[in-house]
């Protein structure tokens, strides 16, 4: 037990390997407490006036005590003191610059070889954010940025990594924030705040650089729960896609800190962009304000997609029209689009297509393979056939009627293109002898069963193609035997 005995409101700092506490209940009386030997041992008395909720911290091997309430006006206190524990005596320092205060408190915090005190209720009941360094190799005090945050008091302290952190307090409110202290460059930004409720007069502590928050008084409710602040640099990495395609890009970012390393590459920068060729991991150490982290993600290549075709062709001669089969050669390709007159429009999902087209053609095809990945290639080709094509209707000049079975009958050649046609024959007297309507039916050279004389025979031909332009020709015959 705590050799003074009960007590509240006392105050206490840390010298080497012992610690100290004294003050509280309007006492001064002040104790050391040694853990090897779990022990209390009493010391030099607190010098100045007895008081309660004072403020107190460390520096340089020497202890300081100052501010709080006292008993008989000036109930609050500016006064401060130093403990020497190589003497064990006390010694009255510069006042406090900031007035007479009590409820400081647990403000306090230490950076280097000076410290910080700020906060607190004055002589006239108003709380306070005014700020103060004080250097005890020239006993001084000055003035520095002020707290951007609202008056209060029963406000924590305490420093990490160079930085100092105040917060919470009570005052038009109970206060949850907290604030950081950069002494280079004498400003104030906000820290994180603490995720539970409001409070005043809690603690805090430090142990290898995490601070630790806890109880404290909510309204008229004590609390018991415990919290730990940290600045230590979690390295988290994130990327915009983690598989990617041959060529595709990917950006890789790393959680916030003060320095990057990357590997491979040696980038410096929180984010990089990166195309690997290969699948990669990717790494980053990460520098912070306490500490050094590493964090690796990997970036996988999915299998590229090789877009190709051929095109087959047939030509219908008799409609002028030409079919295409579009064959597809791609490789790791799952889907296919056809764009057929690289128009943007999407004319084909099949992965071999075949259409018909009218004579004559001019556009390109384009091709998008990709696969289940959403990989992708593009290939294109040109399709030129200029002329339309004029089905060859062809009636031959002479044919042999002498059954041995070659050329025996005369029909009209390229008959099967026509929608209908009429072809007449007459002999040298004008007389017909033969006419068909069928591409089925030709002149064996008789008629009415009679073979016909040897000699020159007239044609006249009427017809209609599958494109609906006429066709008519006129012209002679010879029958041999």
């Amino acid at each position: 037990n705590f050799g003074g005995g009960p007590r509240s409101g006392a105050v206490g700092f840390a010298i080497g390997s012992k610690g100290y506490l004294g003050t509280g209940n309007l006492q001064n009386d002040f104790w050391e407490y040694d853990p090897t030997i779990n022990a209390w041992t009493q010391i030099a008395s607190f010098m100045g006036p007895a008081r309660e909720i004072a403020c107190g911290f460390s520096v340089g091997g020497r202890g300081f005590v100052g501010t709080g309430s006292g008993y008989s006006p000036p109930s609050f206190l500016q006064d401060f003191w130093k403990y020497d524990p190589a003497s064990n005596t006390w010694t009255q320092l510069a006042n406090f610059l900031g007035g007479q205060r009590q409820d400081v408190d647990r403000a306090p915090f230490v950076i280097g070889s000076k410290a910080y005190v700020g906060t607190g209720l004055d002589k006239w009941n108003n709380w306070n954010v005014d700020f103060w360094e004080y250097d005890p190799t020239t006993d001084s005090w000055s003035q520095n940025a002020t707290l951007p945050a609202a008056p209060r008091c029963g406000a924590t302290g305490f420093s990490i990594c160079n930085k100092g952190f105040l917060g919470l307090g009570s005052g038009s409110i109970l206060f949850n924030d907290l604030w950081m202290y950069d002494p280079l460059t004498n400003s104030w930004s906000a820290a994180s705040s603490l995720p539970s409720l409001g409070r005043a007069d809690q603690p805090s502590f430090v142990i290898n650089n995490k601070a630790y928050i806890g109880t404290g008084i909510y309204i008229n409710t004590p609390l018991k729960d415990l919290w730990e602040f940290t600045l230590d640099t979690d390295a988290i990495l994130s990327a915009s896609n983690t598989t990617i395609c041959q060529g595709q890009m990917t950006t890789i970012t790393s959680s916030s800190g003060l320095n990057y390393i990357w590997s491979p590459g040696g980038q410096t920068t929180p984010s990089i962009i990166v195309s690997p060729s290969i699948s990669t991991t990717y790494s980053v150490i990460v520098t912070g304000l306490c500490s050094q982290d590493t964090a690796s993600i990997a970036v996988q290549i999915n299998p590229d997609v090789n877009a190709s075709f051929t095109i087959q062709y047939v030509l219908d001669t008799c409609s002028s029209t030409i079919s295409m089969n579009f064959i597809d050669n791609s490789t790791n390709a799952s889907k296919w689009q056809w764009d057929i007159y690289s128009d943007g429009m999407i004319d084909f999902a099949d992965q071999n297509p075949l259409s018909t087209f009218s004579l004559p053609v001019n556009f390109s095809v384009t091709l998008i393979a990709s696969n289940a990945f959403g990989c992708s290639d593009t290939a294109q080709q040109l399709v030129n056939i200029k002329n339309s094509i004029t089905p060859a209707i062809y009636i031959p000049n002479a044919f042999s009627p002498n059954n041995d079975n070659d050329n025996d009958i005369l029909f009209v050649q390229g008959a099967k293109c026509l929608r209908n046609f009429l072809l007449v024959i007459y002999n040298k007297w004008g007389e017909k002898v033969f006419e068909t309507t069928s591409p089925t039916i030709g002149w064996d050279g008789t008629l009415e069963g009679q073979k016909e004389n040897i000699g020159v025979y007239t044609y006249h031909f009427d017809g209609t193609l599958a494109s609906g332009k006429r066709v008519q020709k006129k012209g002679n015959i010879t029958l041999v035997r």
